[in-house]
């Protein structure tokens, strides 16, 4: 097989416009023989800038863009007519080299890695044991923790709220003010080795309780996931989880990140009128 020279270009959504921001959620390969498009498993990114945006609307697009270039046969072109459709913009052209041998999924899969999946952030470790028990800690320190579940009506973060119809399905932590706002927990902590599978029916079942939430409680809901993953290795282990658990909460907050823990309790601080300013 001789040497292939194949153009690619990243696909990045821009959800409002006037604001400008970038997300990058994907890579379109130029082939001969057709489009070769590739987007993230887990848009949650898009989401955190535009809550609103039709994540259905990106899933689309691998047909039409090859729609689009009907007919077209040089990569320079079909760039060309795709390069900017309106929220969707590609990146210049790049080029990689298949050569002899190469695996072509590896390299895609590179470019993937290199350009659009989120760099795994280097944390400090701050090991948590009992994360659910931790964050009630920290909520009776804020006074915001409920001690009945009619405390609710008051404003109060009431712990193991039960869904209405779902037997003994409960959400770990709920607020109510003028919408909910849900949060389910869940600790990575352990082996990475021990993690990958026990954690995934797990974060399966926190899913499907946010699910039932959404679907259960009366008036807007705003679901939330924080998760303890205090190592990099840690993180890459659990990657299926997370974006399993992306796909039904709105922010996930990773309680080993001294700012993203901030950033939760924030949320519920300013959520429960506790803060004035929002801290988003």
């Amino acid at each position: 097989m001789p040497s292939e020279r194949l153009k690619y270009a990243v696909i990045r959504v821009v959800p409002d416009t006037r604001r400008g921001e970038t997300v990058n959620i994907g890579v379109v390969v130029f082939r001969p023989a057709g489009l070769d498009v590739r987007l993230l498993p887990s848009l949650h990114k898009v989401r955190a800038l535009d809550p609103r945006f039709d994540e259905q609307m990106l899933r689309d697009y691998p047909p039409y863009f090859s729609a689009l270039i009907e007919g077209i046969e040089r990569p320079e072109q079909q760039h060309q007519v795709l390069a900017n459709l309106g929220s969707i913009r590609l990146s210049a052209l790049g080029e990689f080299h298949l050569e002899q041998g190469q695996d072509y999924e590896q390299q895609v899969q590179s470019i993937l890695s290199d350009l659009v999946k989120p760099p795994l952030k280097h944390k400090r470790v701050e090991p948590v044991t009992r994360l659910e028990t931790v964050i009630r800690q920290q909520f009776e320190v804020l006074q915001l923790l409920a001690k009945q579940e009619d405390d609710i009506e008051r404003g109060m973060v009431v712990p193991k709220y039960p869904i209405e119809g779902h037997g003994n399905l409960y959400v770990d932590f709920a607020l109510r003010k003028e919408r909910w706002i849900v949060t389910e927990t869940i600790d990575f902590s352990g082996s990475p080795s021990t993690l990958r599978g026990a954690k995934f029916k797990a974060s399966a079942l926190k899913a499907l309780t946010l699910d039932a939430a959404a679907r259960k409680l009366k008036g807007e809901t705003v679901p939330l996931v924080v998760y303890q993953a205090a190592t990099d290795e840690i993180l890459e282990a659990v990657q299926p989880s997370i974006d399993l658990l992306s796909d039904y909460a709105q922010q996930l907050y990773n309680y080993a990140d001294a700012d993203e823990r901030a950033a939760y309790f924030d949320r519920i601080a300013y959520a429960a009128g506790q803060i004035k300013a929002p801290p988003y």
